[in-house]
């Protein structure tokens, strides 16, 4: 599960967060004061009280005061897949086969005889 320590007036985290929210992952929002002082708890669990802080408990990993290291981490680890695309129709490109044409009066074995097929 990911957890995301941060105060609402930060940039960086508002970062963090538009990324989580855009790629629809769900985490968990810690919100910490906005005095350093007072980030006990954030200091507690990963020694430093900077944010954003990423703590991803299923890969044991706390990323700290660093945005892009952050994005990157998300980036290789959480990203969804892109949607896969159909190219184009080429110009001029047949989705049927053409059905051979017999003359209509010909019976059954001259249709074989005639057709010669395609190449």
């Amino acid at each position: 599960m990911l957890e995301l320590y941060q105060f609402e007036a930060c940039p960086y985290s508002q970062k963090i967060r538009q990324q989580l929210s855009e790629w629809g992952i769900d985490y968990i929002l810690r919100n910490v004061p906005q005095d350093l002082e007072k980030r006990t708890q954030l200091m507690k669990i990963s020694g430093q009280a900077k944010v954003p802080t990423l703590v991803d408990s299923d890969r044991e990993q706390i990323l700290a005061g660093d945005e892009e290291k952050i994005l990157s981490y998300l980036n290789a680890f959480y990203k969804p897949p892109e949607p896969v695309k159909e190219p184009p129709p080429l110009p001029g490109d047949a989705t049927s086969v053409e059905e051979p044409s017999f003359p209509e009066d010909a019976t059954g074995n001259q249709k074989k005889a005639d057709f010669k097929g395609y190449a």
